[in-house]
């Protein structure tokens, strides 16, 4: 039983306008994680953030190889072993991470000066 002096108050959550991040499916973001991890393995850790080469095209031209691969019908990548739209993910996401962390070498053909 409440006292007389306490309120039943509705809860207030200023989240208007902020990321629905529950939107994010679940077997999406795990296929990122594991392509993000073999990479690590085979290069290392945060490599695609420090490493030499921080060129944008090696991330977008590394993700059409595997889109174009899983369009013709390859379902598994023959070096990982993982879904080619595991690495399509994970490249997606090293290439959002850099571009929104404004770091690595912007490497795209831009037409007319296009900004």
């Amino acid at each position: 039983m409440l006292a007389e002096d306490q309120r039943i108050m509705e809860s207030t959550k200023y989240d208007d306008g902020k990321p629905k991040m529950g939107l994010c499916p679940p077997h999406a973001v795990f296929a990122m994680a594991r392509a993000l991890t073999y990479g690590a393995l085979k290069y290392d850790t945060y490599n695609y953030k420090t490493g030499v080469g921080l060129d944008w095209d090696r991330h977008y031209n590394a993700l059409l190889r595997h889109l174009f691969a899983w369009i013709g019908g390859e379902e598994f990548d023959p070096e990982s072993g993982l879904r080619h739209t595991d690495h399509v993910l994970s490249c997606a996401a090293m290439l959002s991470d850099q571009v929104e962390s404004k770091i690595g070498n912007d490497t795209r053909f831009k037409y007319n000066d296009a900004k």
